[in-house]
């Protein structure tokens, strides 16, 4: 990653669990934790708007990769990722 331009974007480190809960279902998780960009400001404009953005982008990100994961499998459509 290039430091010139580090400070403006978030760091996110994440752990995504897939587990088997029964022969025809499985479990997809993430943990994460964010850290907003620009130090102070960053962190004010976090509690008012980018925390959701970030909630919302994960979701997404959750709901695609359900998506392939059940394409995969054979099904017609993952269970809903819920958030």
């Amino acid at each position: 990653m290039a430091s010139s331009g580090a400070a403006l974007f978030p760091r996110l480190a994440a752990d995504l669990e897939v587990a088997p809960i029964l022969p025809t279902r499985t479990q997809l998780a993430i943990s994460a934790v964010y850290e907003p960009p620009l130090g102070l400001v960053g962190r004010a404009a976090d509690g008012a708007l980018l925390h959701r953005v970030a909630e919302a982008t994960l979701k997404d990100f959750l709901e695609r990769v359900a998506t392939r994961l059940a394409e995969r499998a054979g099904d017609e459509r993952p269970a809903s990722v819920s958030g």
